[in-house]
């Protein structure tokens, strides 16, 4: 809910089609040549961000083809990301 709400803000704010990665995942390939080719990888930074498979694999494509990414935390939240937690995962 969170993902399509800052999409289509985005969208106004930008005038631009902001690609949103749960729209179409029949093609792993694909998804990755969309982050090659985006401007910037906004990533939503929810508890289990950095257990899902397809956002790691879009963070490292991203990473490797010098696109800028930019994390939004969704503090307040039930399931808010947790940095200390994140940190430890990560090492």
């Amino acid at each position: 809910m969170e993902a399509r709400f800052l999409q289509e803000r985005l969208e106004r704010a930008l005038g631009r089609d902001v690609f949103l990665d749960s729209d179409d995942l029949k093609d792993l390939r694909t998804l990755l040549d969309l982050v090659r080719d985006s401007a910037c990888l906004v990533i939503l930074q929810s508890e289990h961000v950095l257990e899902r498979p397809y956002c790691l694999l879009e963070m490292v494509t991203a990473i490797e083809a010098r696109v800028p990414i930019v994390g939004v935390n969704l503090a307040g939240k039930p399931q808010a990301y947790d940095f200390a937690n994140a940190a430890n995962y990560l090492s």
